[in-house]
């Protein structure tokens, strides 16, 4: 009931607001957004933006997939930030493929080679002591699927002992808790650190052998591009979607 009060309320004054400024183009992101956005339609063009694959959250969002099932066609123009996310608009949510079109993110490549070429964090110096090491950048999130990459790289560790792995990230505390348990039950203590916050990461990763990706799914993931920008490597699972447009040109997924 509060919710459906708070929707409410959020779609007056929304649509009070369209009205008030004259609003000519609308335009919104993220799901409860675009729904909103395109329900407070008046006169105005309505531009809905879809950042990543909705249909691969877990549990599933049965709510919110129907109301992009019965919302987003009615937009003039979705733009999607990868062609993997057009596909699954199209295939999952049966989205008019004809007001669906694909815009990459951007990266401000002058600011992030001049970041990359500033010192690293001491305390990663620390960590690392003059070893080889790999890097992941994200935010600690089921989706990201560090626990993967923590019981990989356990495998990995055996044949190359003097290798240290760097995860950059922050987010749910009960999930960084279980992954800190996992180092620890492993015996990498040693060898692989969490650090929760790193005001320059480009620094850590233009030091990296390579960054590493295990995402269970993504949109456009932007921590690959900006690797890319400063010539790091780029390790990544084939996830849906993103790496494989990045990484490969392939820009089909096989519905």
């Amino acid at each position: 009931r509060l919710k459906a009060d708070w929707i409410l309320r959020r779609s007056r004054e929304i649509r009070k607001n369209k009205e008030k400024y004259g609003i000519d183009v609308s335009i919104s992101f993220l799901v409860a957004m675009n729904i909103m956005n395109i329900r407070t339609r008046r006169k105005e063009k309505i531009i809905i933006s879809e950042r990543c694959v909705q249909s691969k959250f877990d549990p599933p969002l049965s709510a919110q997939q129907l109301k992009i099932q019965k919302y987003y066609n009615s937009a003039d123009c979705i733009v999607a930030c990868a062609h993997g996310v057009k596909e699954d608009l199209m295939n999952s949510y049966y989205v008019n493929n004809e007001i669906i079109d694909v815009i990459y993110n951007f990266s401000q490549m002058k600011q992030i080679r001049a970041k990359a070429s500033e010192e690293m964090p001491h305390e990663i110096v620390e960590f690392i002591d003059g070893h080889d090491f790999f890097v992941c950048v994200g935010r600690i999130d089921q989706q990201k699927n560090h626990r993967r990459l923590i019981r990989q790289f356990a495998l990995f560790h055996k044949g190359y002992p003097d290798v240290r792995l760097v995860i950059l990230g922050n987010g749910k505390k009960e999930i960084l808790r279980e992954l800190e348990g996992e180092i620890e039950v492993l015996g990498l203590g040693d060898a692989i650190c969490i650090f929760h916050f790193v005001s320059n990461p480009f620094a850590v990763m233009k030091r990296a052998k390579a960054i590493i990706s295990a995402s269970r799914f993504e949109g456009l993931p932007n921590v690959i591009i900006e690797a890319m920008c400063i010539g790091c490597p780029v390790i990544s699972v084939d996830c849906f979607s993103g790496p494989r447009e990045l990484l490969n040109d392939g820009k089909t997924y096989g519905f």
